[in-house]
């Protein structure tokens, strides 16, 4: 796992993308305790690879 969460530049974007459309996607649903130990982990990631690109996206995915 942690092999994959080794990326490149262009590759960690396309992740960034990914985990923006998945807040979008899920947005408001509840999640259970697993659910929110892996968000916590993703959301984590999004805030190490992403940086500063989009700081409303990464408060949004923050929040959902």
């Amino acid at each position: 796992m942690l092999l994959s969460l080794m990326t490149t530049p262009s590759r960690a974007d396309e992740r960034c993308a990914q985990l923006v459309a998945l807040s979008k996607e899920y947005a408001g649903v509840r999640l259970n305790d697993e659910q929110k130990a892996i968000k916590v982990k993703l959301v984590a990631w999004y805030k190490a690879n992403c940086g500063k690109k989009i700081r409303s996206v990464r408060h949004s995915i923050g929040n959902s």
